[in-house]
């Protein structure tokens, strides 16, 4: 059973995950992450069910085969996930302990693998790799350990296709998605991705569903419902306020750097403020804060409007040597 929950950001999609697993404590699962450090969150999410990440202390695929044959939990990256080896083995054990595969946000079905032309040319002529006729790459030298590893993985996984000009693509492997039990793929606009279109290649047919106040419901997101609900969060200013700005820059400097220091490298500068806009109570100027609730101006008085042209984490200062700080990414108070 394939499950595509596809929802607009925010709404919920890995808190359900996170809810789900915890729910089922007698499955087993592995979720794919593109960020190590939302495999952490997951971790924590699920005390009880002791999720593990493969160890490196030899390779990540040796830590994820032992943690297979463990049959433990996992959370792992897409690119390690891209990097396996998925051999009769490592589909048996999935079979055998069940696995529930969970993915977090769609994957790249396909994907170029890095190689320069001598190397390839050097693969070739020393009969490391030869091809079939349906394009896909044979590893010829079984005893190989050396650079190119990873490529013999996917060549004996069956992933490893080459193209008429001789370049290399890694494509997912579909015995995968046959050994789970179940998939969840969590992620949004699918309709736009690549993996649907591979799994109707394959003929896999999945059911769509969303989030919506925790909860997993069957169908197709309102998005025209959901829009609604996030404007009537925010508040766009569009009054005389914004004519602050023209003509006035304030420039970010850093250390004991010179304006023409500064100019030089404004090329590189974005402008992170640039007109009003409100989430909650609070409105976001070129220069400064509007509390709504008091109706009052924190901007402090002689403050030259402008938009702010800084590099994020930086010190900012206006033309007259005003210091500020960065407080988040969208305010600044005075230092």
């Amino acid at each position: 059973m394939i499950k595509i929950i596809d929802s607009i950001m925010g709404s919920g999609k890995t808190t359900w995950a996170i809810s789900y697993m915890n729910a089922n404590p007698q499955r087993r699962f592995i979720y794919i992450t593109p960020y190590l450090q939302e495999a952490e969150r997951i971790v924590e999410g699920c005390p009880a069910l002791r999720i593990k990440q493969p160890s490196d202390a030899i390779t990540k695929q040796a830590g994820f085969l032992q943690l297979l044959r463990e049959g433990e939990n996992m959370a792992i990256s897409h690119e390690l996930f891209m990097r396996l080896e998925w051999t009769d083995t490592v589909r048996e054990r999935i079979q055998e302990y069940g696995y529930v595969l969970i993915l977090d946000e769609v994957l790249e079905v396909v994907k170029t693998v890095p190689i320069s032309k001598p190397d390839y040319q050097m693969l070739t002529e020393t009969q490391k790799i030869g091809f079939n006729d349906d394009g896909h790459v044979l590893w010829l030298d079984p005893g190989y350990q050396g650079e190119f590893a990873h490529l013999k993985r996917m060549a004996k996984s069956r992933t490893l296709l080459q193209t008429e000009d001789q370049a290399l693509l890694w494509v997912m492997p579909v015995q995968a998605l046959w050994a789970v039990s179940e998939m969840y793929v969590l992620t949004f606009m699918f309709n736009g991705s690549h993996m649907k279109h591979y799994l109707n290649m394959h003929g896999l047919h999945y059911q769509m569903a969303y989030v919506e106040g925790g909860e997993l419901r069957e169908g197709i997101q309102n998005l025209a419902a959901e829009k609604s609900r996030i404007s009537r969060l925010l508040d766009v200013y569009e009054g005389p306020l914004n004519n602050w700005v023209t003509g006035i820059t304030l420039l970010a400097r850093v250390g004991g750097e010179t304006d023409a220091q500064v100019r030089s490298r404004r090329s590189g500068m974005t402008p992170v403020i640039i007109c009003a806009m409100s989430v909650g109570r609070i409105v976001v100027t070129a220069c400064g804060l509007y509390l709504k609730s008091s109706g009052k101006s924190v901007r402090p008085k002689g403050m030259p409007a402008a938009i702010a042209l800084a590099t994020p984490g930086r010190p900012m200062y206006s033309e007259t040597g005003d210091s500020w700080r960065t407080c988040s990414t969208s305010t600044r108070t005075r230092k």
